[in-house]
């Protein structure tokens, strides 16, 4: 994978989104990082603020939560193809594992009967 010059916030999503980046940037930083912090942010306007601004953050997660696997599913192909599988496979099994936890999830609340 040859260097990709970021030059601006846009650049760092696009090069992201289209799998541009290195891999282990890709999955701790863009993956790992901002999904940990986005879920601490999202846990503590629950408790302290309005269902309004809980759903404009719900909805910002979602997309950056998309942006994140798309991306780091990208950069882990690219990386299977131009290095060793192995990286490249685990983290593609790991973004699996991954979103089959978070339907899991959903489906578990959504059978919970609220009184």
């Amino acid at each position: 994978m040859k260097p990709v010059y970021i030059s601006n916030m846009r650049t760092y999503l696009e090069a992201h989104w289209h799998g541009r980046l290195p891999l282990s940037l890709s999955f701790w930083i863009n993956l790992a990082v901002i999904q940990k912090l986005l879920s601490v942010l999202l846990e503590y306007l629950i408790k302290n603020s309005s269902l309004a601004i809980v759903w404009v953050a719900t909805v910002f997660s979602l997309f950056i939560g998309i942006w994140s696997l798309v991306g780091c599913w990208r950069s882990a192909a690219e990386y299977s193809n131009t290095h060793t599988q192995f990286w490249g496979h685990l983290v593609q099994l790991v973004i699996v594992l991954s979103v089959l936890g978070i339907l899991i999830s959903i489906i578990a609340a959504s059978q919970t009967k609220v009184y």
